[in-house]
């Protein structure tokens, strides 16, 4: 067994020659990277101003929520300053000793943020569905699977922030006395071993948070549209509100996007054998796997945050209309209302009684309604008649 991976690269490798993917670019990376973070941070932002200064029920799930926000920047810095300081993108074996010492810390601590931020959304949305299941089975099973999350995210948390004694090990190859295993083994098997076992269990967890709410959800009391709004929501992903079952919808989207964003990294994970195969080359492989990480963390956070903040933010902006009243004004061509015998003008209408002669009989009270034109307007039944008139037709919105 090599003492380090280090002793795995090969000079000769195939995929030196290889073109480098889109995802290997700097400028790609750093733009993904800092756009998503943004939204995310937004996101984070606005639920937390809404629990902790409009609402003010703040809560535990909150509270986590600000955590994951703290370490997951610290992964955000690291993955824009690696590809210039570190050579994130570029072959290892092109690297100078000092690059791969910088990329190997940057690394490390993109490597620990992820595993610690994607502990922390599971966790948070845990939480958060407490809310909701305040009695009954779902409460006992969203209590259980909070135990095994806790379990799972301490467990990878400490190997990831741990993978080596002493820890500067994982990236300072000129320390000898070293204790490595999990993230930082020198074995590539094991190293391997340990991002597929993360990432098959990251993805069950996904499944379990997103069957949670299921039943719930399809309750006999549950509306057609409604269920077909939740099924629309899982199959692609779209956000809609769903009146009482919003919150909900919400983080079924979280699940639904993180689960597949997860299942596409865990197969570029075997494609690559964690960064082992063809040859050990781990600047070059990192960016696809760093990326959909990413991707991954942000969805998940924007997904628990917008719940939150979205129907306050509703309410207050008065941004929805709930019903419209169309409010029509036609104007009816003289010359055509002088050719009918009942017209207005013979009857003696209001206007009638403006345009023609003072001495003019008045009309009886209801006689307008004989006019043909009035009685198409207000008679759905009766039968149109073939004049053609010109209309002048002003529309307005009114909001109720």
């Amino acid at each position: 067994m090599p003492a380090t991976l280090l002793d795995l690269v090969d000079p000769n490798a195939e995929n030196l020659n290889d073109p480098p993917p889109p995802w290997n670019r700097e400028s790609f990376i750093i733009a993904m990277t800092l756009v998503f973070g943004t939204i995310t941070a937004v996101a984070v932002c606005l639920r937390l101003y809404t629990r902790f200064c409009v609402v003010k029920l703040p809560g535990w799930d909150d509270y986590i929520q600000l955590l994951m926000l703290l370490v997951g920047s610290i992964g955000l810095v690291c993955v824009c300053l690696s590809p210039g300081l570190g050579g994130l993108g570029r072959h290892l074996i092109d690297l100078s000793d000092e690059e791969r010492r910088t990329y190997f810390q940057l690394f490390y601590l993109a490597d620990g943020s992820f595993v610690t931020t994607v502990f922390f959304i599971k966790l948070a949305l845990l939480l958060q569905y407490l809310r909701i299941f305040t009695s009954g089975v779902l409460r006992y099973l969203t209590q259980g699977t909070i135990a095994i999350v806790i379990c799972f995210g301490v467990i990878t948390s400490f190997f990831a922030w741990f993978p080596c004694f002493p820890v500067e090990a994982f990236w300072d190859v000129t320390i000898t006395d070293r204790r490595c295993y999990a993230y930082g083994s020198s074995d590539p098997n094991a190293f391997y071993m340990t991002y597929l076992a993360h990432g098959i269990i990251n993805m069950i967890l996904d499944l379990i948070i997103l069957a949670l709410p299921v039943q719930l959800l399809f309750r006999p009391n549950t509306t057609t549209r409604t269920r077909l709004g939740i099924v629309g929501l899982l199959v692609i992903g779209t956000m809609s509100v769903l009146q009482k079952e919003q919150t909900l919808a919400f983080g079924l989207t979280d699940c639904c996007s993180a689960t597949v964003l997860a299942t596409i990294r865990l197969a570029a994970t075997v494609r690559t054998r964690a960064f082992t195969y063809p040859s050990y080359d781990h600047s070059w492989y990192a960016p696809e796997l760093c990326i959909l990480g990413m991707l991954e963390v942000n969805m998940g956070c924007i997904g628990a945050s917008v719940p939150v903040f979205w129907p306050v933010f509703r309410e207050r902006l008065g941004i929805f209309v709930t019903r419209e009243v169309n409010i029509s004004v036609t104007e009816r061509h003289e010359e055509i209302d002088r050719q009918r015998p009942e017209s207005l003008y013979s009857n003696g209408s209001e206007r009638a009684l403006r345009l023609w002669p003072e001495n003019n009989p008045k009309p009886a009270k209801g006689d307008h309604y004989k006019d043909s034109y009035v009685l198409e307007q207000v008679d759905p039944l009766r039968k149109k008649t073939t004049s053609q008139i010109d209309s002048v037709v002003t529309v307005g919105k009114q909001k109720p």
